[in-house]
């Protein structure tokens, strides 16, 4: 009697194991349909879209775009997101550098018509994060009046009466980040892209300051930034270092200072003879008489990237984006908002 009792529990476990085999096959190719369908539907909205490179021009074609021009374009996991908009929709494509190869995000989506935010990996579109990993949606955090949120999404920075804090989303738990005191009294300017400084404006009596700190809220330097020209004055901190960008716009020209906050130092003026720059980390392109050029100010290296003699018309550059791999550029010009450039460092 124990022994058939002994066999019938084999072959229940036995037919319990093929069951759960045969239901998780089962599971795994509904998951395969379901991806397959999806690209089918991706592959055949692709075909109203192509990208022909051409050495470092890549030219986008579309007759499905009809009207739209194009919003904007940034470089991630070598990937070029393209954003087209109208006053009604969007439309936003991926383009897969190393495989040539061009997805459909969204097509004529209203929720697009007004572009998107760009927060750490995430796009955030309407009261929605997309990420740009998972290309899945998730709500986006709720927000109080006047709070800016971090890159990592895990943080906001406000502030109040007696200085500037912080909350955690999660817990909703308040730290304080710097108080004002009877001298100095403290205002929001920026958080740097990556979320590892931020930016405030310091009022002390009748100078003013820009002050950076650190993630942990450590005073990194104080910036005299007193306006003593008239003219307009901003400030930025740029990615790969502690370098603080100061853009001075007069009536008759664009000014560009970087200064080193480790020591208060102003290790690069812009040349009157370039226009059109635009930084990122310590490079930055420029026109001079027609040629398109990256320089670094750290380095002091410089390279032709646009040569005047492929540039007859003189188009000056409009976008420059180091992707997140920190060796491709992905540069636009504004002759087209068909055509961009990669190009490798």
């Amino acid at each position: 009697m124990n022994k058939r009792i002994k066999y019938i529990l084999i072959i229940v476990f036995c037919l319990l194991m093929v069951f759960t085999f045969i239901n998780s096959y089962l599971n795994a190719r509904d998951k395969e349909l379901d991806i397959e369908r999806k690209d089918r539907e991706r592959i055949a909205s692709k075909l109203n879209y192509s990208i022909r490179r051409e050495n470092n021009l890549y030219t986008l074609t579309s007759k499905k775009l009809n009207n739209k021009k194009l919003n904007d374009i940034f470089y991630y996991n070598n990937n070029v997101y393209l954003l087209y908009t109208d006053n009604t929709n969007g439309t936003l494509i991926k383009y897969i550098v190393a495989k040539n190869k061009v997805v459909v995000l969204f097509e004529e989506d209203s929720s697009l018509k007004d572009g998107v935010t760009r927060i750490g990996n995430s796009l955030k579109i309407g009261d929605k994060l997309y990420s740009l990993v998972s290309e899945t949606f998730k709500d986006f955090p709720s927000l109080n009046d006047g709070e800016i949120i971090f890159p990592n999404l895990k943080k906001t920075l406000y502030m109040k009466d007696d200085g500037i804090y912080s909350r955690n989303i999660d817990d909703n738990r308040e730290d304080v980040v710097i108080l004002n005191n009877l001298n100095d009294k403290y205002s929001i300017y920026n958080i740097k892209e990556d979320g590892k400084y931020i930016l405030l404006e310091k009022q002390s009596g009748d100078r003013k300051y820009i002050s950076v700190l650190d993630s942990d809220y450590n005073v990194v330097d104080n910036y005299d930034a007193t306006d003593t020209e008239n003219s307009s004055i901003s400030y930025n901190l740029l990615d790969g270092g502690s370098y603080l960008l100061k853009t001075i716009i007069s009536e008759d020209k664009t000014t560009y200072k970087i200064i080193d906050i480790t020591n208060n130092s102003i290790i690069f003026t812009s040349d009157k003879g370039k226009d059109s720059y635009i930084f990122q980390n310590t490079k930055f392109i420029s026109n001079k008489d027609g040629d398109i050029l990256l320089d670094d100010f750290v380095t002091n290296e410089s390279r032709l990237l646009i040569s005047k003699n492929d540039n007859k018309a003189r188009w000056l550059p409009i976008r420059f984006i180091m992707a997140n791999d920190n060796y491709s550029l992905l540069l636009t010009l504004d002759s087209n908002d068909r055509k961009f450039y990669i190009f490798y460092i």
